[in-house]
């Protein structure tokens, strides 16, 4: 994988920096360059180090060009299996989030729901999504967002819910209860969504896997 970012990098910095021919068409080009870095006498980039790449590329999320891709990055690479490329990849979408204003936290929130709906049944995408939705509300960067943004709980909810039905993967029904259990948390007690999801870990409580039945009582004790 460090071989992968290290070409990636490569090519992305080759083609950005091309006078002869010059790529054409690449948007907010002299943006880009500067957020990454990058210039025709400037050293090269070493692409393969998550530590310095995951950072540069997470601030790219701030062109809207780019945002959504960025962010599908990042999801993919929190619920990946490398432990440094998930920490990283944690840390520097904390960072963001923290950093930016409230209206980027708004974007970020609908499209993680977004790639929620969207991926409904693969695993590959969904489990990687409830650590991001986890990872940010545990670390407090959704509170507001989940009372002033009711549709975002709303849709939420409906997919956890979803996903508890279709799922046999342990891995992530352990991961639908602890995004439910941190909303819930975050939530006004007397949100009508409150109900829903408490209903969710109810139907979990009865599960036929004695771990996920264990593992949802064990994450209602705090509540």
């Amino acid at each position: 994988l460090d071989a992968v970012r290290q070409k990636a990098g490569d090519y992305l910095e080759r083609m950005l920096l091309s006078e002869s021919p010059e790529i054409v068409g690449v948007a907010e080009k002299s943006r880009l360059l500067d957020i990454l870095g990058l210039s025709v006498h400037g050293p090269a980039k070493n692409w393969s180090d998550a530590s310095q790449t995951i950072p540069l590329v997470m601030r790219v999320a701030s062109i809207d060009n780019y945002f959504e891709d960025v962010v599908a990055g990042i999801v993919l690479s929190i619920g990946g299996l490398t432990e440094n490329v998930t920490k990283q990849a944690s840390a520097s979408l904390l960072e963001w989030a923290r950093s930016g204003e409230r209206s980027d936290r708004v974007k970020l929130i609908g499209y993680l729901v977004l790639l929620f709906e969207t991926h409904s049944g693969q695993s590959r995408w969904i489990l990687p999504v409830l650590k991001t939705l986890d990872h940010l509300l545990t670390h407090g960067c959704l509170n507001d967002l989940a009372n002033s943004e009711p549709d975002f709980a709303t849709r939420c909810q409906i997919c956890l819910d979803r996903e508890a039905s279709l799922s046999q993967n342990v891995f992530l029904l352990f991961a639908i209860v602890d995004v439910t259990t941190a909303l819930l948390m975050a939530l006004d007690k007397d949100a009508a969504v409150s109900r829903r999801l408490l209903a969710i870990l109810c139907t979990l409580l009865q599960h036929r896997f004695p771990l996920v039945r264990g593992y949802t009582a064990h994450q209602l004790h705090p509540l």
